[in-house]
């Protein structure tokens, strides 16, 4: 049996910014593991950067849409996008969230591991995004 060929950098970089900077879906896209993937990152400064241009890029569409919903009073969640909106960009106006709040729980490395294909898959199309096919799904 021929060993399989390891994808490229630059095939790593188009699988991560198709992936919006997610490794677990750039690297399930690849057909490779993501510990495989988190050693490229590790090793390739411009993989890195690549994920950082795509996670900002991200960042982007989401203020984007946050402040078309802040614009638009009409749409349901326009309170909440206002709410949100003011706790993290106007804290010195006096804005935030409560003091005695609790902070959010935290989860560690071994948890975020498990999350399986499904569940990402489900997490991805809550957001209205397309999770990204199996390996060779073309």
């Amino acid at each position: 049996m021929p060993k399989r060929k390891m994808p490229s950098i630059a095939e790593c970089e188009d699988a991560i910014r198709e992936a919006r900077g997610m490794v677990a879906v750039a690297a399930r896209k690849l057909g490779v593991s993501r510990p495989w993937m988190y050693k490229k990152l590790k090793e390739s400064k411009r993989l890195r950067e690549s994920r950082e241009d795509a996670r900002e890029m991200m960042k982007d569409t989401a203020e984007l849409r946050l402040f078309a919903m802040i614009n638009s009073p009409e749409h349901p969640a326009h309170f909440k996008a206002v709410r949100l909106y003011l706790e993290r960009q106007a804290q010195d106006r006096g804005y935030g969230q409560a003091s005695n709040s609790a902070p959010p729980p935290t989860r560690n490395k071994a948890e975020e591991s498990r999350l399986d294909d499904a569940a990402l898959d489900a997490g991805l199309s809550a957001l209205g995004l397309d999770p990204l096919g199996a390996p060779g799904d073309g």
